[in-house]
């Protein structure tokens, strides 16, 4: 065989030389130098190539770059500073600690697919090592390495991507939850470094992504088990006291009714932190429907409704209670928003007052506290 440029004589074999894991192979194509492209004439049966020497400069400059893509992690530095913003969402923070520890279940799935990879065949004495966690999974699956003697002189068959990658995240993610059922196990001693170091980090990583959840669990029903505390309470109050069964009903039902409203917010104490001005727009905002349907209010400047708002206070009342009794001194003006009232006297229904009507000291008028003529 003889390298010249490409003529015109016989029929010329191309070949492209491709560095491979045991070598240069010769593969149907081009060869390219830094000269240009050559072609090899054929001049026998057997046709040889001469291996180029590996570590080439093209080589280096593109494991650089390829490096460089690992410092688009940097990346997740913008989440972690977002992070605050979204705790309160419980549900949204529980899915994202879930995604961070799959993934990095996925990174160190990687590493250690590649210490075994790295690992499973010995370079310098060209043989496989039983002892690789790679070498026991292809034996347990019935794919074992085989040894090309005729054709590449290279190591052959083995387990598929697939279930390489899934023996790799099945043996992560069992130590990093500190389970580890031992049947996939570290046996050289790369392997054994690197599930060690995997084993102290995941264990502060569990710790934390683990506490957090539970956190996160114990916010969500936080209202709930406070609303049962409550229960619990008024219930022991009532044994202690022995208050009669009809009052204990109404207590309970009025509890139950004014948290199914409320959904445990307390209003006051929300209010309480906001500054002066915030807390008169709240409240302007929270008796709109009162300012806007009553005719007193109409012609009221936005100042006097401010005013007014912060003085106002919404009570719940159960069916059957008594809002005021007869004879009772009244320094309040109440307005019906939802509901309607019954007006008794001599236990016969004089009036029944709904939405919109207003009852009630009519201060403005009289310097006197009024007093109720009825029970309302």
């Amino acid at each position: 065989m003889s390298w010249e440029p490409s003529k015109s004589q016989g029929r010329p074999l191309m070949l492209w030389l491709e560095r491979g894991r045991e070598g240069w192979q010769g593969l149907p194509g081009f060869v390219a130098s830094g000269r240009g492209i050559y072609t090899l004439q054929h001049k026998s049966a057997e046709v040889k190539v001469q291996p180029r020497p590996p570590g080439g400069k093209n080589q280096g400059i593109s494991s650089l770059f390829s490096s460089l893509k690992v410092v688009r992690l940097l990346r997740l530095g913008r989440v972690a500073r977002k992070l605050d913003h979204y705790l309160e969402y419980g549900a949204a923070v529980l899915v994202l600690l879930v995604c961070v520890f799959g993934l990095v279940a996925h990174w160190l799935a990687c590493i250690w697919y590649s210490i075994g990879d790295y690992e499973v065949i010995d370079e310098a004495t060209n043989t496989i090592k039983m002892d690789s966690w790679l070498y026991q999974l292809a034996i347990s699956i019935g794919s074992p390495y085989r040894y090309n003697a005729s054709g590449s002189g290279q190591w052959e068959g083995g387990p598929g991507k697939d279930s390489l990658y899934i023996t790799s995240l099945y043996f992560t993610m069992t130590s990093l939850t500190t389970i580890g059922f031992g049947n996939i196990a570290p046996t050289t001693d790369g392997e054994k470094i690197f599930s060690v170091a995997m084993m102290m980090v995941g264990s502060l990583l569990y710790a934390t992504i683990f506490g957090n959840v539970t956190t996160i669990f114990q916010q969500m029903y936080a209202n709930t088990n406070r609303y049962h505390e409550m229960l619990n309470n008024v219930r022991d109050f009532l044994k202690l006291y022995q208050v009669p069964k009809g009052l204990s009903e109404r207590v309970m039902d009025y509890i139950v009714s004014t948290w199914s409203m409320s959904k445990g917010i307390d209003t006051e104490k929300v209010l309480s932190i906001c500054p002066k001005d915030m807390r008169a727009d709240i409240c302007v905002h929270l008796n709109r429907k009162v300012f806007n349907e009553h005719p007193a209010f109409r012609l009221a400047s936005d100042g006097c409704l401010r005013s007014l708002a912060v003085e106002f206070q919404t009570t719940h009342c159960a069916p059957g209670d008594l809002i005021f009794h007869a004879g009772e001194s009244v320094d309040t003006l109440c307005f019906v928003v939802s509901g309607s009232l019954e007006v008794i006297q001599d236990d016969e229904v004089i009036a029944i007052l709904g939405k919109g009507d207003v009852f009630g000291d009519v201060f403005w008028k009289e310097t006197t506290l009024a007093h109720a003529c009825a029970n309302s």
